[in-house]
């Protein structure tokens, strides 16, 4: 019976560490924006245009738990390339 992504529990927060897939942390963002000269996601164009973002984000938590950090982890890990953009993020949870 039921089925679907409504039967699923919330997410835990436990499981986040930061030693998922090592590369930037995901219990917490850095105190510094890292340097983002050579990343050529939409994400990182972003944080580098207005570092008043990273800021004012990078100490939040959703109602559920998760981070700026975990959302943003995917485009500081990945450079992408100035050919490919990518969106260098992804929401965490539904309040994201």
């Amino acid at each position: 019976g039921g089925g679907g992504f409504s039967s699923l529990p919330p997410p835990q927060p436990q499981f986040l560490t930061s030693t998922i897939s090592g590369g930037f942390p995901v219990a917490c963002c850095p105190n510094s924006l890292p340097d983002l000269s050579h990343h050529h996601s939409i994400a990182a164009g972003v944080l580098r245009a207005d570092k008043a973002i990273y800021d004012g984000l990078r100490d939040t938590l959703t109602p559920l738990g998760v981070n700026f950090a975990c959302c943003i982890k995917t485009g500081m890990d990945n450079r992408s390339h100035p050919a490919v953009k990518t969106v260098g993020a992804a929401a965490g949870d539904e309040h994201c």
